[in-house]
């Protein structure tokens, strides 16, 4: 019972070792952004934040903050077509199942059932 209590301290120890080497090591990954060539998102230098007061460097920055909001705009509008096909399809589903319903509902018309009295 000690060797099982003992190898699940070890693998939580690793676990929290593995997030902790993972939270320090430099990962540049952005999540579900796409490689998009012709309009790329542009990393900011924080290295030279320091450097604000140079005229050079905020006309850089109104730039690059020019082309990351372009690149926003893009894939929020392919997101908000993504958004409006799924709610397209959502409402033909539920179109579907609502002539679904209506026609099991005049199949099943208790008027159209017919009960044979020759044996009772």
């Amino acid at each position: 019972m000690t060797v099982i209590i003992n190898l699940l301290i070890i693998m939580f120890i690793l676990l929290i070792g593995l997030q902790i080497f993972l939270d320090y090591s430099n990962n540049n990954i952005l999540e579900g952004l796409n490689d998009n060539s012709s309009n790329p998102y542009i990393e900011y230098d924080i290295n030279n934040i320091n450097n604000i007061n140079d005229r050079n460097d905020a006309l850089n920055l109104s730039k690059q903050n020019e082309s990351n909001i372009e690149l926003l705009k893009q894939q929020f509008g392919a997101l908000q077509r993504q958004l409006d096909s799924l709610v397209q399809s959502q409402q033909d589903y539920i179109n579907n199942i609502t002539s679904l319903n209506s026609e099991l509902t005049t199949s099943y018309d208790e008027s159209s059932i017919s009960v044979n009295t020759n044996y009772i």
